[in-house]
């Protein structure tokens, strides 16, 4: 799970760039780490990350779907 973590934080960085003409898979991939932070145990850093990933993914789509996964309230991935 840590090793999926740290795979997650390499892509983000990969993917914050400003300069990236996809900023929805950004938002995936934030929806994605906050599953894996979830099962590390990290719980408020995978609530954030929900949150994070409906800056870049308007639709939020991938959010809201790993929120349902995880049992979160949608307003997690909608706040």
């Amino acid at each position: 799970t840590a090793q999926a973590v740290e795979a997650l934080e390499r892509g983000e960085r990969l993917l914050s760039d400003p300069q990236n003409p996809e900023p929805a898979e950004h938002g995936i991939l934030l929806a994605w780490k906050g599953l894996a932070l979830h099962l590390a145990g990290r719980e408020s850093e995978s609530i954030r990350a929900l949150q994070q990933s409906r800056t870049f993914d308007i639709e939020g789509s991938t959010a809201e779907m790993v929120a349902r996964m995880l049992g979160e309230p949608m307003e997690t991935a909608r706040s």
